[in-house]
C-alpha cells in the first residue's frame, strides 16, 4: 500500500517542486541536528509548507536570484511526532557532542526561555521556515555570524557583536524575507514566520 505524504494529509506543498531553484538541507531528516539523530515524521529530505507560505517564498527567491543569491531551506512543516520527540528529548540528560556544538552556553530550560524551542512550534502550521542565503556562483552560505542551529546569544537578532559584513548579510536575509510578509523570530536569525494577516491584506485581490 502506498504511504500517504504530508502534503496529501494536510494540504501542504513540496517546496522543491514549487520552487525548483531553491536548495534544501533537511537536518531533522539527516540527523545533523541538536538531538543527534533523525526525527520521526521526516521520512524524506523534503521541506513542506502551506500553499501561501510557498507562494510568498517563491517571491523571495525570485528577488534573490536577480542578485546572484538563493535560499537554502533547513526546515518547514514539522510533524506532530517530531515535536513529541523534541519534548521527550527535553526531559533526557544532556548528551555530547550535540550540546557542545549546538548549545554549549545554555541549558535545555534556557533554550525555551530564549525562544529557540517553543511548544507548540509554529513549524506545525506549515507557515514557519528555517532559511539562509548562499551565493549561486560558489554555493557557499553567507556568513551570518553563527552556524544554522547554533542556539546561543550570538544567533539572536539582538546580538550586537557582529562584523559589518555579518550585519549586512543578516539584514539582506531579513529584508528579502520581509518583502514577502515574513517576520524574523526572536530566537535564531534563520527562523521566519509568515505574517498571515499582512499577507492577506496585501494579497486580497488574489485570494
Amino acid at each position: 500500500m502506498r504511504s500517504i505524504t504530508p502534503g496529501e494529509k494536510t494540504g501542504l506543498v513540496n517546496l522543491s517542486e514549487r520552487i525548483p531553484s531553491l536548495e534544501t538541507d533537511v537536518r531533522f531528516y539527516t540527523g545533523e541536528n541538536f538531538i543527534g539523530k533523525p526525527l520521526p515524521g521526516y521520512h524524506a529530505p523534503v521541506v513542506w509548507a502551506s500553499a501561501q507560505c510557498a507562494e510568498a517564498l517563491q517571491r523571495v527567491q525570485h528577488l534573490l536570484l536577480a542578485q546572484g543569491l538563493s535560499l537554502r531551506v533547513y526546515d518547514g512543516y514539522r510533524p506532530q511526532e517530531a515535536e513529541c520527540a523534541i519534548r521527550d528529548w527535553m526531559e533526557e540528560p544532556e548528551t555530547m557532542p550535540e550540546k557542545a556544538y549546538y548549545y554549549p552556553k545554555l541549558t535545555k530550560k534556557q533554550l525555551m526561555e530564549k525562544g529557540f524551542i517553543k511548544f507548540p512550534s509554529v513549524h506545525r502550521t506549515g507557515e514557519a521556515l528555517d532559511v539562509t542565503l548562499f551565493k549561486l556562483s560558489s554555493g557557499i552560505s553567507l556568513d551570518m555570524g553563527s552556524p544554522y542551529g547554533y542556539m546561543s546569544p550570538a544567533s539572536q537578532k539582538t546580538y550586537s557583536h557582529l562584523t559589518p559584513r555579518q550585519v549586512q548579510n543578516r539584514l539582506m536575509l531579513k529584508y528579502a524575507m520581509a518583502s514577502a510578509c515574513f517576520k524574523m523570530n526572536d530566537g535564531g536569525w534563520w527562523h521566519f514566520e509568515l505574517d498571515t494577516e499582512r499577507w492577506k491584506r496585501e494579497n486580497r485581490a488574489s485570494i
